[in-house]
């Protein structure tokens, strides 16, 4: 209920007439109604999930569109997400908003141990399968599944070097689908018979990841005469 006061008059050269009109009404004053406070630093720097989990406010950068309703479908990605992730394997990542799809969409560039430094082939393929780090970022698998290409952004660097990586992925699987075969022993037969890096001179294409991975984007039977070679160990 609307708090009720009396307007006091304004200066004593009116105050006979203000009373008088005092007398047969009261000015009902609304009480004022105070601007929201800003956040504090400490507010405005992390987001607080329906969930409870909270985040910086970098990893997901709410919208700033006085539609309250975007927000509403953004805060409503974030509970969507925690449903695929557990809360701190969703802090390896940054996302932004994908307007058209309202979706939260990851940043994900390739690992590497350290730069310049480029992955093994078992690097190689347990990013692919499981994610790296711990907690584990996400796997190319899961992002894939969830974002389709569009994790890539249409950007040539990521999408060649998913290109490349996917060459390793292929040889693995290829490897492991054979009878009695698996992947733990498919790259421990890789890291016996193809071990890169390596100075071999009957096998240039082993001395570095690099060359591996040239050799199998540009060698027609690369791949299955890989795989036939694992006869001799099966």
């Amino acid at each position: 209920m609307l708090s009720q006061a009396i307007i006091p008059p304004s200066n004593s050269t009116s105050n006979s007439h203000n009373m008088e009109a005092a007398r047969g009404s009261q000015v009902i004053a609304s009480p004022s109604k105070s601007p929201p406070s800003p956040p504090t630093h400490h507010q405005s720097q992390i987001i607080v999930s329906a969930s409870g989990n909270i985040y910086p406010i970098t990893m997901f950068p709410l919208s700033q569109t006085p539609h309250p309703d975007v927000q509403v479908k953004q805060m409503n990605g974030i509970l969507k997400l925690e449903t695929l992730f557990p809360a701190e394997r969703l802090k390896r990542h940054n996302f932004e908003w994908n307007v058209k799809l309202d979706e939260w969409l990851p940043f994900y560039e390739f690992w590497k141990p350290s730069p310049g430094v480029p992955p093994t082939i078992d690097q190689i393929w347990e990013e692919h399968m499981e994610g790296i780090g711990s907690p584990r970022s996400f796997s190319i698998l899961e992002l894939t599944a969830n974002w389709g290409g569009r994790w890539k952004r249409n950007i040539q660097k990521i999408k060649t070097e998913s290109s490349k990586r996917k060459k390793v992925v292929d040889l693995v699987q290829a490897l492991s689908i054979q009878p009695n075969w698996d992947s733990t022993k498919a790259l421990g037969f890789l890291r016996e018979k193809y071990p890169v890096p390596s100075s071999s001179s009957s096998q240039p294409f082993l001395k570095n990841i690099s060359a591996f991975i040239a050799h199998l984007q540009t060698h027609k039977n690369a791949l299955s005469d890989i795989v036939k070679s694992s006869d001799e160990t099966s």
